[in-house]
């Protein structure tokens, strides 16, 4: 397909199952940047700023991890990993609309380093607007910012449909019926438990399935059903890399959990501790609650959503989810998903897209940032 609105003379360059992994990942990033630069979807968003927006983040690039488990699950399905490209646009554009929401339920400041979209938004107010109070200027970039979520959620769509046939019908009906009901569920969830003084680890463990593993798991379901030309998520191919993508999601949560309270704050890039400064809910918080004694359990609570915590406050909070196991439980638990998500592309014949995609698995789930 050429001609703007489709994907730019850069989408006919080959991919490469042989290179690397990272120059690999590079040249999808460099395809993706393009295929959105050229596509004429956003033509129509006006005003000026309101576009500006939508195209915000998409345009700061990003490792583009959901793009490659497309394409590389759809050429380790048997099929072109060429024909997946607009599903793997879909899936980088319908990720970037969560993200935007996210931000916005979660009044993040910035994202990938710049201003998020609703400061974005709220900044275009004041430059335009300048006689808007800053009360009013806050709820109008919040309220823009939904908007051109809601604009990258329908972008997404109209990139999948593009897909044609049987297969394409079904995939953007998997994205619909599916995939965005469970993910905005995980998000409702996510945002009740920060409400809650009690929550059960095994509410957590569901929350995050729809919130982190679902779109993982269609990302390679997608390309499975293309490269395997069927219309059937249950087919071998996409059922067996739809459960891996999901169990490397999940595995990648767990990771960010522990990250969230024991990284190091120099390689993470935000404070150290921060989602216990925050009181989130996290799987490790809460199943350091339940391993922990009535004082124990009690310190925790009063150390959790403080953002003036000190030090030494938060190495006694570490010595405490340290005490109750909980550490070492979930990471034996996040060792299992990724030994179990290894086995699953085992079950594939060993071509340069397995082993790619082994590398992908790789870099998700031991990142250290």
């Amino acid at each position: 397909m050429t001609g703007r609105g489709r994907y730019g003379d850069a989408m006919h360059q080959p991919l490469d199952s042989t290179a690397p992994f990272a120059p690999a990942l590079a040249a999808i990033n460099s395809r993706v940047d393009e295929g959105l630069r050229t596509d004429a979807f956003f033509a129509a968003i006006n005003p000026a700023w309101l576009r500006d927006a939508v195209l915000a983040y998409p345009r700061r690039g990003g490792k583009r991890l959901r793009p490659a488990l497309t394409l590389w699950c759809c050429g380790l399905a048997g099929g072109d990993p060429e024909r997946a490209w607009p599903a793997a646009l879909a899936v980088e554009l319908y990720h970037n609309w969560t993200l935007i929401h996210d931000d916005i339920i979660d009044g993040d400041a910035t994202r990938r380093g710049l201003p998020s979209c609703h400061i974005l938004l709220e900044q275009a107010a004041a430059a335009q607007l300048p006689e808007m109070s800053s009360a009013r200027r806050e709820r109008f970039g919040r309220d823009q910012a939904i908007l051109a979520g809601d604009i990258l959620h329908g972008w997404s769509v109209a990139v999948l449909a593009r897909l044609s046939g049987a297969v394409g019908q079904a995939l953007v009906g998997r994205l619909a019926s599916r995939v965005t009901p469970l993910l905005i569920s995980g998000e409702a969830q996510d945002v009740e438990y920060a409400y809650r003084a009690v929550v059960r680890p095994a509410e957590i463990w569901r929350m995050m399935f729809r919130k982190t593993g679902v779109l993982l798991q269609f990302a390679a379901e997608a390309g499975a059903m293309i490269g395997a030309g069927t219309t059937d998520p249950l087919h071998p191919a996409p059922r067996r890399l739809g459960r891996m993508a999901r169990q490397a999601g999940i595995a990648f949560q767990l990771r960010d959990d522990w990250l969230g309270l024991f990284g190091d704050e120099a390689t993470l890039g935000k404070p150290a501790g921060s989602d216990l400064r925050e009181g989130k809910q996290t799987l490790l918080f809460t199943t350091a609650l339940a391993g922990l004694e009535a004082p124990g359990r009690q310190r925790l609570l009063q150390l959790s959503g403080r953002p003036d915590l000190s030090p030494d406050e938060l190495d006694e909070a570490r010595a405490l989810v340290r005490h109750s196991r909980a550490e070492a439980v979930l990471r034996r638990r996040e060792e299992r998903l990724i030994q179990a998500a290894r086995a699953a592309l085992l079950t594939f014949p060993d071509t340069p897209w397995r082993r790619l995609l082994a590398d992908w698995l790789r870099f998700v789930c031991e990142r250290t940032y």
